[in-house]
């Protein structure tokens, strides 16, 4: 069994405290980067952007509109 994990609900949580809250703390997709499944992240660069090594990623279109479809993505998944 795991010990020391924290399971943190992001329902209704403001984007600002959920970027706040994923600094200090391992994501999904940041889980896949750390094991190297991921093509967009990888171990180091998941390392050095926790540990505030390079600057926070500027949002972009792609995000938002990521942002956007997460209730639409979440409702099919539960189809």
């Amino acid at each position: 069994m795991l010990t020391g994990l924290k399971r943190v609900s992001t329902k209704n949580m403001e984007h600002e405290e959920w970027l706040e809250r994923r600094k200090n703390s391992i994501g999904g997709s940041d889980a896949a980067g750390i094991v190297g499944l991921s093509q967009w992240t990888s171990p180091f660069s998941i390392w050095a952007e926790k540990t505030s090594r390079v600057p926070a990623k500027e949002d972009n279109e792609a995000m938002r509109q990521g942002r956007g479809l997460e209730k639409y993505v979440a409702r099919r998944w539960e189809e």
